[in-house]
């Protein structure tokens, strides 16, 4: 059963910006997503991304002080994440081509002297 080093469990956290106490993971529930994750540690981030995500649909709005945080944020920001991982997981590989298209000179017509 393959298991985290206290350096992969501190590079995971910060994969997931978990660096400030209380941690939204413990280290045995880090380590029980690697073992899920069959030893694959990108996999293992993306389930705790997964879990992460799934906790925040439970989030309310609230607003405290100066700060103001909505559910939909911070839900939106984790399902975003979520998906830009998962395909750069995927090896889904796309494009991006832009470019200004070409138009043509508007010319305008000059009145007749007729």
């Amino acid at each position: 059963m393959a298991t985290l080093t206290p350096e992969q469990i501190e590079d995971l956290r910060a994969d997931l910006g978990d660096q400030n106490e209380p941690y939204a993971f413990t280290e045995s529930e880090l380590q029980r997503l690697f073992t899920r994750a069959d030893g694959d540690y990108y996999k293992t981030f993306i389930l705790a991304l997964e879990q992460l995500t799934m906790n925040a649909t439970k989030f309310y709005k609230y607003v405290a002080g100066f700060t103001r945080a909505e559910q939909d944020e911070i839900f939106e920001q984790l399902k975003a994440m979520l998906e830009y991982h998962t395909k750069k997981q995927s090896g889904t590989k796309q494009a991006f081509i832009s470019g200004i298209a070409h138009r043509p000179p508007f010319i305008k017509e000059e009145p007749s002297d007729a």
